[in-house]
């Protein structure tokens, strides 16, 4: 069905409509999705009232404070909440960036090409310039840095153990930095998923990725479902893992004001209950799913339109140049 809405109310057209034509008197001045309404220069030319979401959000850019484009203030609250009660990695940051704008396929494509090259590239160069690029990603993501270091922090213990790892097999100091930076740039690169893409797109982008696979007659709606779950259930362990270490703490197994055999000693004595806390929160997020009407036999369609734009393009040939270094490496190409 097609609705047509004629209203002088920005704000609730700005909020409900896919599309929008503007008009002054008699003549249409532009049309075009709902983002036409956040042309504030156009609208004040034209004498309409530019919604007050719009309004807000450009004012707190101009402040250098980057905001998600949401359409209602309950979702804008919402999203504060959010980010403010943020504590792991891996739930999504909602600011407006160039990479959050990013097609979720193009990105997951990105992605799986950027893992291929972590697992079968050697090359010091590669991976260095590999991890460069996810570097520039993150700074472009306008997700605060620190989230990032974050998660880079609590995994100092597995690096060390690399590093004894590489020692116990003498291997060099090059091939031990490789190892490293291999660790690094796909847990960061994991990140920039989470922190840039919201569960719909991310449900969305897996989707059209394994649509191109409907020729084997498979359930793509349902596994694209089953492998969004996946992806945020470890994040969603780790949420509830800190939750859970908060709450202990005020009983006497502080884990936050322990050495590492405290550390280790306050998790293995309630890795079970949180493994059963996260089986149950991701049961919920499921059912919740099937609340908002989510059929994984019927092919769903998005909100958002996901157009593939220069950034993603910009991405990519940066990837494709790896691959193509990769294979002149090997000897495949010259």
């Amino acid at each position: 069905k097609t609705i047509i809405l004629l209203s002088k109310d920005t704000d609730f057209c700005y909020q409900i409509t896919d599309y929008v034509y503007l008009m002054n008197l008699t003549k249409l001045v532009a049309s075009g999705e709902k983002e036409l309404l956040r042309d504030i220069n156009l609208l004040n030319e034209i004498g309409v009232e530019v919604p007050k979401i719009v309004t807000f959000i450009d004012e707190c850019k101009k402040k250098g404070r980057y905001i998600h484009d949401y359409t209602n203030i309950l979702d804008l609250i919402r999203g504060y909440i959010e980010m403010c009660s943020r504590n792991s990695f891996g739930s999504f940051y909602p600011v407006d960036s160039s990479v959050h704008r990013l097609n979720p396929v193009v990105k997951l494509f990105n992605f799986i090409v950027a893992i291929l090259l972590i697992i079968l590239s050697d090359s010091l160069y590669i991976n260095l310039f590999l991890f460069s690029l996810v570097l520039c990603m993150e700074l472009l993501s306008f997700v605060p840095f620190k989230y990032y270091f974050r998660t880079f922090w609590s995994l100092r213990y597995i690096y060390i153990l690399i590093l004894f790892i590489c020692a116990y097999f003498r291997l060099s100091i090059t091939e031990s930095f490789i190892y490293i930076i291999k660790l690094i740039t796909a847990v960061e690169y994991l990140n920039i998923l989470a922190f840039t893409t919201s569960p719909s797109e991310s449900a969305y982008g897996i989707e059209k990725f394994l649509s191109y696979f409907n020729f084997l007659y498979l359930p793509i709606t349902k596994f694209a479902f089953k492998i969004n779950k996946m992806l945020r259930y470890v994040p969603l362990m780790l949420t509830v893992e800190y939750k859970t270490l908060k709450a202990e703490a005020s009983r006497g197994i502080d884990y936050f004001h322990s050495n590492m055999f405290g550390r280790m000693n306050a998790v293995g004595t309630i890795y079970r209950n949180i493994l059963a806390l996260t089986k149950r929160k991701s049961r919920d997020i499921a059912f919740a799913s099937e609340l908002r009407l989510y059929n994984m036999k019927r092919y769903r369609t998005n909100y958002r339109t996901n157009r593939v734009g220069f950034y993603d393009l910009f991405f990519t040939v940066f990837h494709l140049v790896l691959v193509y270094a990769y294979l002149v490496q090997r000897g495949v190409m010259k």
